[in-house]
């Protein structure tokens, strides 16, 4: 799995894709925790590194690498940490824009899991929105930087010798990143 990882990172690498029109790279760093104390409680840091296409000004699709930190409640209710991995898919929608400012929806499906040995029956699947705020004076040509707001809804599934946890979290998260566009 690891090597299918690395063998994707260095895709986005690759200068090929350079010479393709409407293809994008995109890095997000987002921030996210419910504040519970409860065994939903959730937080974590995400860093998500995508490669799509742009259809036109107003649509893209995209893939996405997610690599990030991550804290829960484990299946015996104690507090687990761990580094995560993951993919997903990524669909972004521009439904307003003028002179100073451009604002996208962006769609996300991921699915992931925690990278420690001890939590490896873990598995995570998330479904988020949110809200892009491209700041269009610092931006140019090639380079869109952005802020973001928005709420992910994640199902966490725990499975091992035929003892079953599911729970459902629900996470608001800010975020940075930028968008470059070959």
């Amino acid at each position: 799995m690891k090597k299918f990882f690395l063998a994707v990172f260095i895709l986005f690498l690759a200068p090929v894709a350079l010479a393709q029109r409407g293809l994008y790279h995109e890095d997000r760093l987002s921030f996210g925790s419910n504040f519970l104390k409860d065994e939903t409680a959730i937080g974590q840091v995400h860093l998500d590194l995508g490669i799509g296409y742009r259809f036109s000004e107003k649509f893209r699709l995209g893939f996405l690498l997610g690599y990030g930190y991550m804290a829960f409640r484990d299946e015996a209710k104690q507090k687990a940490q761990s580094l995560s991995m993951g993919m997903g898919l990524s669909g972004n929608f521009r439904c307003f824009a003028n002179e100073a400012i451009a604002l996208h929806s962006d769609t996300r499906i991921y699915v992931g899991s925690p990278s420690r040995e001890a939590l490896a029956d873990w598995g995570f699947f998330s479904v988020g929105t949110e809200l892009q705020t491209y700041f269009l004076s610092i931006a140019n040509e090639r380079t869109k930087p952005y802020i973001s707001l928005g709420i992910s809804a994640i199902y966490g599934g725990y499975e091992k010798n035929n003892f079953t946890i599911e729970r459902t979290y629900f996470m608001p998260h800010i975020g940075l990143g930028i968008v470059t566009q070959f």
